[in-house]
């Protein structure tokens, strides 16, 4: 296994201009975090400077990747799993 390393140089300012007002909006949204997202950024950040990087991993993956969109659908699927 190889490991590839590529560099690219983005001009943030070409990108902002190229955006239409919609794009700007749903970006905005975006990047505005509840409570929630902010506990995970924070913790996250915490695990980093302590040199736990999985741990870093799992907290914005648990926050931003669910696997599961409800508890309800997570406990289901849990149940499938220990039935079979």
């Amino acid at each position: 296994m190889s490991t590839v390393t590529i560099q690219v140089d983005v001009d943030v300012d070409d990108i902002l201009e190229a955006m239409t007002p919609k794009q700007t909006a749903r970006l905005k949204d975006a990047l505005e975090f509840g409570d929630n997202e902010r506990q995970a950024a924070i913790d996250a950040c915490a695990a980093i400077r302590r040199g736990d990087t999985m741990d870093a991993l799992t907290i914005l993956e648990l926050e931003f990747f669910p696997k599961y969109m409800s508890e309800a659908a997570a406990n289901e699927a849990y149940r499938k799993a220990m039935s079979g």
